[in-house]
């Protein structure tokens, strides 16, 4: 009986995955939305911005944005928009 009820659970969680190709060409099951990581992504930075302390410093915040441009240039479209917002928490 346990092992039913385990197989079903597991059948039933990865029916609510998506299948789906990574950027580096390798198959990954999805268990949320690109949506819905998106949202929850933001939502976690809101609360960072809250709890942790934000740097200040120009040449620190800077040089953070100077990197983040640089590796976010690299991030094709469908990943997320072209704008965004870099902060420095120290």
């Amino acid at each position: 009986m346990k092992k039913l009820v385990l197989a079903t659970i597991t059948v039933s969680l990865l029916a609510g995955c998506q299948l789906t190709k990574s950027p580096t060409g390798r198959t990954q099951a999805l268990m949320y939305s690109s949506s819905d990581m998106s949202s929850l992504g933001a939502q976690s930075f809101e609360e960072m911005k809250k709890k942790e302390k934000i740097v200040t410093d120009h040449r620190v915040n800077g040089y953070v944005k100077c990197i983040a441009n640089a590796i976010t240039a690299q991030v094709p479209p469908y990943y997320g928009g072209s704008k965004w917002e870099v902060v420095g928490f120290g």
